[in-house]
């Protein structure tokens, strides 16, 4: 090719149909189509320590007619391991003049293998309908990631399982530090507002009156 001078490259230019989105309004189609997903997420949190771990995790996305399912597979998995990352382990520490001190992987956590659920389910919806894009497949690099929230619900609803079902403020990305400092907040808010249901203690509680000029009353536990 380079002797006969043909070149081997070519560029050229797509613009997206179809979007017509009006940023004043914020109304109209901002997107060509949708990758949509479904996930559910189980943890399990050490209420002495705040450390997560990630037990489980069941994926399932529409992504039209796969054109090479492995792909897709591997796609999938990354970005929803990223997005863990993001909501569990990423935290943005700035210096007093503003500048960003976790800048790389040698500064804040990233995920790695020992991050991966025990349990992990990953499947896609086979959806010939979606005639609109190339040979019907649908883009899941990055819409996988925002499965992740799944997992930030998950550490919400076990929080609330401290204080009768009390839903918690949790900040982003859901730390072992904030899950501690969260679970200490509940602790304290428990133990200022406790009250004891005696006649829950029935079986437990014997009442011993002693007899004296002021009629004491004594439980035994």
């Amino acid at each position: 090719a380079f002797m006969d001078r043909v070149s081997l490259g070519e560029r050229g230019f797509y613009s997206t149909p179809e979007i017509n989105f009006n940023r004043d309004t914020e109304k109209g189609e901002p997107f060509f189509y949708y990758t949509t997903g479904a996930a559910v997420s189980e943890v399990l949190i050490d209420r002495f320590t705040g450390h997560l771990k990630l037990e489980r995790s069941d994926l399932l996305l529409d992504i039209g007619e796969s054109i090479n399912p492995g792909i897709d597979r591997g796609q999938i998995v990354g970005g929803f391991i990223q997005g863990v990352g993001w909501v569990t382990n990423e935290d943005l520490r700035y210096s007093e003049k503003g500048e960003l001190l976790t800048y790389s992987p040698t500064t804040y956590k990233i995920p790695n293998i020992q991050d991966l659920p025990e349990i992990f389910n990953v499947d896609t919806i086979h959806n010939p309908h979606h005639q609109i894009n190339i040979r019907r497949s649908k883009a899941v690099g990055e819409p996988p990631l925002m499965l992740c929230l799944s997992v930030w619900i998950a550490v919400k609803h076990a929080l609330s399982c401290v204080r009768n079902d009390v839903c918690p403020r949790l900040n982003l990305p859901a730390t072992g530090e904030e899950i501690l400092l969260r679970l200490t907040e509940l602790n304290d808010y428990s133990k200022e507002h406790r009250t004891i249901d005696f006649s829950a203690l029935e079986s437990e509680v014997s009442l011993v009156v002693l007899p004296s000029s002021s009629a004491e009353t004594k439980a035994t536990v």
